[in-house]
């Protein structure tokens, strides 16, 4: 069994800060606004917020200071001198 050093007190965070801002800002909103009648259904919407929040909504967090997460990503990237993706 292999076991990985983690440092749960800042990483938990980011990932409880996650799961707050997909209830209060997905699914909260979208079990008011449609009835579901297929687990593939949900999926297709929150696929769609995903795309959402990855892409196009903004972020303040203190790492993204406004940025969307996905320029982000690409500002790391380019500090890395890896390609940007096709």
């Amino acid at each position: 069994m292999v076991h990985f050093s983690v440092e749960i007190y800042k990483s938990n965070g980011m990932v409880e800060r996650f799961n707050r801002t997909l209830l209060e800002e997905f699914y909260q909103i979208a079990m008011l606004k449609k009835i579901y009648t297929s687990l593939d259904e949900l999926q297709d919407d929150l696929d769609q917020f995903i795309y959402y929040y990855n892409f196009k909504r903004t972020n303040q967090g203190y790492r993204l200071n406004g940025k969307i997460p996905y320029q982000k990503l690409l500002n790391g990237m380019r500090k890395l001198s890896l390609p940007e993706p096709g």
